[in-house]
């Protein structure tokens, strides 16, 4: 009995992030003008990646009371599955890496600027950590001595 239980809250909590994952999907997608991804080949890519993680969250829910299949089954499914995401991810991820790209070569004075800007970023936050390191060590030279004389 506990089994059955513990199967249907499991099942209740699968079900709960494949609905909560479905509305943030949903949600994303209403943010587009009428609701509709854009045509395009980067509208294209991301309409493909959603598809297809829609198909990956549905192979994940299962149902209380039906034959579970056999575990080569699930193997297989899940194999065609995560292949199909993931070659999506890839699609989209070369669609952004092509805009970002023509971006670049189409804004070169944006492009430096932004550079400039991580740069001064990187150089502050390294200057952060050396300051931090350092005053770590002053702090262990300064419990070093204390423990030494006492």
């Amino acid at each position: 009995m506990s089994d059955i239980i513990s199967s249907q809250k499991q099942e209740q909590l699968g079900s709960d992030q494949f609905a909560e994952k479905s509305r943030e999907i949903n949600s994303l997608i209403s943010s587009f003008p009428n609701g509709i991804v854009p045509e395009s080949l980067l509208g294209d890519a991301l309409n493909k990646m959603f598809d297809k993680w829609n198909c990956l969250l549905s192979q994940v829910v299962t149902e209380v009371d039906q034959t579970q299949p056999i575990p080569e089954h699930i193997k297989e499914t899940a194999e065609f599955a995560v292949k199909g995401f993931r070659d999506a991810c890839l699609g989209m991820n070369s669609e952004l890496t092509h805009i970002s790209m023509n971006w670049q070569l189409k804004n070169p004075d944006e492009l430096t600027k932004q550079e400039v800007a991580d740069y001064k970023k990187s150089v502050q936050r390294q200057e952060n950590l050396l300051e931090k390191i350092k005053h770590r060590i002053d702090e262990e030279i300064d419990f070093s001595l204390h423990d030494t004389f006492e």
